[in-house]
């Protein structure tokens, strides 16, 4: 399936090229990549047993706050910050991201999503009385 993905996705940028320029590799890899998801998704659910909608919904249960908390960042810094070199894009990038981790951290109910969040921050695990 992933070798299918990356040679739809060579083909509909060579296809898209000519027309849509360099925003044609974009649309390509978002157009395979994007079927390519639901493709696994959808035998990911058969292995598990359950509707591939019934999975979709679980597996996003706990990232609407940190989405719509990022996304809220993302824009605020693409309407108030001027950014004029790739180190402000870099950091920038590195804000949004540690704002997705911090906003995941305390929303999730999974202790070894936490155990995760705090080993790529480098925090340790708080004591236990």
């Amino acid at each position: 399936i992933l070798g299918t993905v990356a040679i739809a996705t060579v083909g509909l940028s060579l296809l898209l090229l000519k027309g849509l320029g360099v925003a044609a590799v974009a649309l390509a890899m978002l157009i395979s990549i994007g079927a390519g998801s639901l493709v696994l998704t959808r035998m990911a659910a058969g292995m598990c047993g359950i509707g591939t909608f019934r999975l979709i919904r679980e597996s996003l249960q706990g990232l609407w706050i940190p989405f719509f908390l990022t996304a809220a960042v993302a824009v605020a810094f693409a309407r108030f910050v001027r950014i004029a070199n790739w180190l402000e894009v870099m950091g920038s990038c590195a804000v949004i991201g540690l704002v997705y981790l911090i906003s995941f951290y305390f929303t999730t109910r999974r202790s070894e999503e936490r155990d995760l969040i705090r080993q790529l921050l480098g925090v340790a695990k708080p004591a236990k009385d």
